[in-house]
């Protein structure tokens, strides 16, 4: 009897350029940035239906004598949440921007960020650079996570602009209402217009941010099938 056996041809591992890295695309980061944009959306459009109402009491209490920052509303309550809403969407739209980063590394693409990673975290808060910074750091990610699919600037100058439009109007609303001296009560007036501006530029910014994580989310997951690697099912 003998014991010589064939050798067994060996086959090559796909996994084996990329030990003990999860490079799937971070569909669950993305998505709850997605929900944190909508919850954001919502708490505006909560300010801008009750902002008339506060600007009617706003205008009462200048008429006392008394500051706006004085008096309670509803419109307060919705401006109160956005501060922590935007707070917890910053910091998971950042964790998916790095995880995107990151992916993409690790997947060999060659395509050069115009920003580094930590850009990503400081650009939207710094002064000067964070009205453009932000923009640069998305483009790049949804241009990397899609190289075989280009797609035209429309839909990440939409977003750009109406959230740029949304920050400088939520600046002028803040200055209304957070006067600790009285003002001029005619000045109120202004406040329901402003906020209706406001809230109809972070809708369409809500719909092309949406739009952009779902396309650059598809990319990724290509990326991952074309490898031969597991990703999860379906569609963003």
């Amino acid at each position: 009897m003998s014991y010589y056996q064939e050798p067994v041809s060996q086959q090559p591992n796909p996994y084996g350029g990329y030990p003990y890295q999860d490079v799937r695309a971070p569909r669950g980061l993305a998505i709850a940035a997605a929900i944190l944009a909508g919850v954001v959306t919502l708490l505006q459009v909560g300010a801008g239906l009750t902002a008339p109402a506060a600007a009617d009491a706003f205008a009462r209490a200048a008429e006392q004598g008394r500051p706006a920052a004085d008096v309670l509303t509803v419109y307060d309550a919705f401006t109160i949440l956005l501060f922590p809403a935007l707070l917890a969407a910053y910091i998971v739209t950042c964790v998916w921007l790095m995880r995107s980063r990151s992916l993409l590394e690790e997947r060999g693409s060659a395509y050069h960020h115009s920003r580094s990673k930590v850009w990503v975290w400081l650009g939207w808060w710094v002064p000067i650079v964070s009205l453009w910074f932000p923009y640069q750091v998305v483009r790049d990610v949804r241009r990397a996570s899609r190289p075989g699919n280009p797609a035209g600037p429309g839909l990440l100058a939409g977003w750009w602009t109406c959230w740029l439009g949304f920050q400088i109007g939520s600046q002028i609303t803040a200055g209304m209402t957070g006067a600790t001296d009285a003002s001029d009560p005619s000045t109120f007036g202004a406040l329901p217009w402003f906020e209706t501006v406001n809230t109809a530029l972070i809708v369409v910014a809500l719909a092309c941010w949406l739009a952009i994580i779902r396309q650059t989310t598809r990319g990724q997951e290509a990326i991952g099938a074309d490898a031969a690697l597991p990703s999860a099912p379906g569609t963003f």
